[in-house]
């Protein structure tokens, strides 16, 4: 289950990396078909099967942010007043195997292709995977071609739109126009189980809706670009030589921190503005970059409000750790408390970060991260929380690493190697031989690391 921006989760799918094969296989054979049935790249974005050669069956999709210019390129254009955005409630979830099957069949694509996808979706669904399962591509090929018929159905309407997979923006010449293209989108979407997501589904003004098409990215640039402008405006005022201005690093830490200063308290008092979330995850980039600590502090409790951006937003924590090492420490230790829940990427995220900060900075947060790799909420969370204790504690504490290497599969034991590789090398060297007695691999993998360690931020 993966969080998502407003608290909830959206439950994603780890495929057998067979199955995975299977299933973009299926997908390539009746790729003539799904693309015959799509309208142009220009109208419908997303994942778009390449019917070339090329080894990646994706081969120059159209990307997101393809799509949202092409929005904008539309709005900027200045015949419609109005936007109606649309997006598809539980989309994937709610494709509808049958159904598939028969547009597809419709489409003209090979019925043993189609027929065995049939049986591979359910077969999946036996196992409690409904509809097609989210967070793979050719679920999103597969999905997009779903909707085709409706793209036919705002065509013959004379509507000008823009969809990417299940994200639509319909465009109209007043309100009420607007409120025609829900309508019909809607009545649509009923014949096949599907409605509208209410809470992303609304009818804008033009001016509105390029506010809300434009990127987080571009918001700070434009902050930046003023701030510069304000500068070379008071140097011209006062007669400043330029070469006496401050820096552009300096200029772009005014900029950012003053958008955060307007964002955080708000976000703080769990008012959220539109868009609040792809902001931060902008500001934590800028400012990871910059290496400026300013928002370490209110981390833990942003991420109590936005815990998808855990990622994200340790990784900037652990990149200021050279200016503040105490504080960066800190916020990992609050952000892993016991009282705090966490969903299983959200962990993940939190300790691969923790490898990003200064080798041996903290054997409390080293306790921690024991205490995870003792027993959490899955194998491959405590696997990623021992390399995080074996990044940060001391050198000669084997602890953590036998007690795993004694109770995991052999799957999970490369993590015990790879945990120990910074510890006194005399212990570390006859573990090493011990263990990598049972296997070829792990025999390679601990000479390679005696060799040369491997870099902790890199594993």
């Amino acid at each position: 289950m993966a969080s998502k921006g407003d608290g909830t989760a959206r439950p994603f799918v780890r495929i057998n990396p067979a199955d995975l094969c299977l299933y973009q296989a299926l997908v390539d054979l009746m790729a003539p078909a799904i693309e015959g049935a799509l309208r142009p790249a220009e109208e419908v974005c997303g994942y778009r099967l390449t019917l070339t050669d090329n080894p990646s069956p994706f081969h120059e999709s159209p990307t997101w942010a393809d799509f949202i210019k092409s929005v904008r390129d539309v709005l900027e254009g200045g015949e419609y007043d109005y936007a109606a955005s649309l997006d598809v409630a539980s989309f994937f979830v709610y494709v509808q195997v049958d159904e598939l099957e028969r547009q597809l069949f419709e489409a003209g694509a090979p019925p043993r292709a189609v027929r065995d996808l049939g049986s591979l979706l359910r077969a999946w669904e036996a196992l409690g995977v409904q509809g097609l399962p989210q967070g793979v591509f050719p679920s999103s090929a597969l999905g997009s071609f779903y909707l085709s018929g409706l793209d036919e159905r705002l065509a013959a309407d004379g509507r000008v739109f823009r969809r990417y997979v299940d994200d639509i923006w319909v465009f109209a010449t007043s309100f009420s126009d607007g409120r025609r293209a829900l309508d019909l989108v809607e009545k649509y979407l009923f014949r096949y189980r599907l409605s509208l997501g209410g809470r992303k589904t609304n009818v804008l003004r033009r001016a509105t809706a390029l506010s809300e098409t434009e990127t987080s990215k571009e918001v700070i640039e434009r902050r930046k670009q003023s701030v510069r402008e304000d500068l070379e405006a008071m140097a011209e005022d006062a007669y400043i030589d330029a070469e006496f201005l401050p820096d552009p690093e300096d200029v772009d830490v005014v900029a950012v921190s003053a958008e955060y200063a307007e964002l955080a308290p708000q976000v703080l008092a769990g008012n959220y503005p539109d868009a609040a979330r792809s902001h931060l995850l902008e500001i934590y980039r800028e400012l990871q970059a910059l290496g400026e600590p300013l928002a370490v502090a209110d981390v833990p409790d942003i991420l109590l409000r936005f815990p998808d951006l855990s990622s994200a937003a340790m990784r900037y924590v652990a990149a200021t750790a050279q200016a503040d090492t105490e504080g960066a420490v800190a916020a990992f230790l609050t952000v892993l408390r016991d009282d705090r829940f966490h969903r299983e990427q959200e962990l993940l995220g939190i300790f691969r970060a923790a490898l990003r900060l200064p080798i041996g900075c903290s054997t409390e947060l080293a306790a921690v991260c024991k205490r995870h790799a003792g027993g959490s909420v899955s194998e491959l969370v405590e696997a990623r929380a021992l390399l995080a204790w074996g990044a940060h504690n001391e050198a000669d504490d084997f602890g953590a690493a036998d007690e795993f290497w004694s109770r995991t599969t052999a799957r999970w034991r490369p993590y015990a190697l790879m945990a120990i590789q910074g510890k006194e090398p005399g212990e570390r060297d006859e573990r090493y031989d011990r263990w990598s007695g049972e296997a070829r691999f792990l025999r390679s993998l601990a000479d390679a690391v005696k060799e040369q360690p491997f870099q902790w931020k890199t594993l």
